[in-house]
């Protein structure tokens, strides 16, 4: 019983979160935040959406598992606070799945931040992904390599590079409202559907 009260509210308050007005200036609540899966999983099928990344990614995973459950999909969320790209493991994609990667941010605090994305994302393609959507980091403030991150990520094969216009926070690498970003990134996943 309090399975299917969780599957309901996460229908319903994904079916809120992403039903977005594109109000960007309005407020809303995250949904509730599906526990995340551990890497180790195995036997996954590719009924998956599996989000991949860094700070960006964890402020967006609520998002992420709500637009996920109301298509069906399962979310494996494997997003950790200061990831650089190195760092991120991909054993836990299946064939099949739809990807996204907020990866990059933590790289471009390094002049040569870039190098490492083409690898990772030649690893990420032998996956046999039905798609990969790569947000670009929104980031304000001045990084390093962030001029060499953002068009190396544009220019990476079989990839969908996807941006946002949302806000920033003072600290220049968070949006303000992951609402907006949301609203930017669903789109671009629903061309995989």
């Amino acid at each position: 019983m309090q399975a299917l009260l969780l599957l309901g509210f996460l229908v319903t308050g994904g079916a809120l979160a992403w039903g977005l007005s594109r109000k960007r200036a309005e407020a809303r609540p995250a949904p509730a935040v599906v526990p995340r899966l551990p890497a180790s999983v195995t036997g996954m099928d590719a009924t998956a959406l599996v989000s991949l990344g860094d700070s960006l990614g964890v402020g967006l995973s609520p998002y992420l598992a709500a637009w996920a459950a109301t298509r069906g999909l399962r979310f494996i969320d494997d997003t950790k606070v200061g990831r650089f790209t190195q760092q991120q493991a991909v054993d836990m994609v299946p064939a099949g799945a739809l990807v996204f990667v907020s990866l990059g941010t933590n790289d471009a605090t390094s002049s040569s931040g870039a190098t490492a994305l083409p690898q990772f994302a030649a690893n990420l393609r032998a996956r046999g992904p039905r798609g990969i959507v790569w947000l670009v980091p929104p980031a304000t403030k001045v990084l390093p390599g962030i001029d060499a991150v953002r068009a190396t990520i544009r220019a990476l094969p079989g990839i969908t590079a996807v941006e946002t216009a949302a806000p920033m926070r003072s600290d220049g690498l968070h949006p303000s409202s992951y609402v907006d970003v949301a609203a930017d990134v669903s789109p671009v996943l629903e061309r995989f559907i």
